[in-house]
């Protein structure tokens, strides 16, 4: 995470690995934000504008970006989201999983 992203809005909350939320979706970003989420271990963070530039079907929101989100880092709980190609593949199966509006196997929201 560079601080290049100051001032960037989250499209998802950032929790810790105990699913405590540490930021909500639609925070702008602050130094203090980014220094927080480092001291806590958070290397990968979903900004606003990664979700919005998805192609869709209709308007997803940002309750079904969250709980795609809470369920694909179950899936990827033993990947390293630090990793650039790790993490791309992460906000692929989010959009993927919010595009199709299935939250958890046998659900939908």
């Amino acid at each position: 995470m560079s601080d290049d992203i100051c001032g960037e809005q989250l499209g998802a909350d950032v929790r810790n690995s105990h699913s405590q939320i540490l930021l909500t979706a639609g925070t702008t970003l602050t130094p203090t934000h980014l220094r927080t989420l480092r001291m806590w271990g958070i290397r990968r963070i979903i900004l606003a504008k990664e979700v919005s530039d998805s192609p869709t079907h209709g308007p997803i929101s940002r309750e079904q970006i969250e709980r795609s989100a809470v369920v694909e880092r179950r899936r990827f709980a033993t990947c390293d989201l630090g990793h650039p190609a790790v993490h791309q593949l992460f906000l692929i199966a989010v959009r993927r999983r919010a595009e199709s509006r299935v939250v958890a196997p046998g659900t939908t929201p």
